[in-house]
């Protein structure tokens, strides 16, 4: 939870930093290898009584990704303490064998949806040999795990995390200025 709340409180003040506040956010969370062991009430519950009282109004959309059967007994547990505005913002989306970018097209452009169809599976397929987020990957040339092409380029991002990778990370220089840059790293 620590993490999450520092991601949301960095992400805030960058863009507040900026003059662009961040209203809405669209959170994902993928339950590949989610088993039973890993439900935990109490962490949940207080997962959820943080981000409503401290960030109100905030969510536009949860998405819970391939939640198995397991997870419906948490959810039954949790749901009633969420009122019906925030409820009705969960969405549960199941991937059958076919489905491509098609999955995530209820609340993302086509690009965005391509974008996360292609990094799911990258995530799922190298579980045990985790990535570095902030360089682009050699394994998926024509992927970029920091986010889809417009958003490489997109001012929001060169002024909040652009040049704060290229200062941390100084072989990146120019990785985030383009496409063609970044898949070259």
């Amino acid at each position: 939870m620590e993490h999450v709340v520092w991601l949301l409180e960095h992400m805030s003040r960058r863009f507040d930093a900026i003059g662009t506040p961040l209203s809405k956010w669209i959170v994902i969370i993928d339950f590949e290898g989610f088993s039973l062991r890993d439900v935990n009430y109490f962490v949940s519950r207080g997962s959820t009584h943080v981000v409503t009282a401290h960030y109100p109004e905030r969510l536009a959309k949860a998405v819970l990704y391939d939640a198995p059967r397991t997870f419906s007994t948490l959810w039954r547990a949790i749901r009633p303490t969420l009122d019906e505005k925030t409820q009705s913002k969960v969405q549960f989306i199941s991937r059958r064998v076919d489905d491509g970018p098609e999955v995530w097209s209820h609340f993302a452009t086509p690009e965005l949806a391509d974008w996360l169809a292609v990094e799911v599976e990258d995530n799922r397929r190298r579980r045990d040999s985790p990535k570095q987020y902030w360089e682009a990957d050699d394994q998926l040339p024509k992927h970029d795990a920091r986010g889809t092409a417009s958003w490489l380029q997109d001012p929001h991002y060169q002024i909040t995390y652009g040049e704060m990778c290229k200062r941390r990370y100084p072989r990146l220089i120019g990785a985030a200025d383009t496409p063609s840059a970044a898949t070259s790293v």
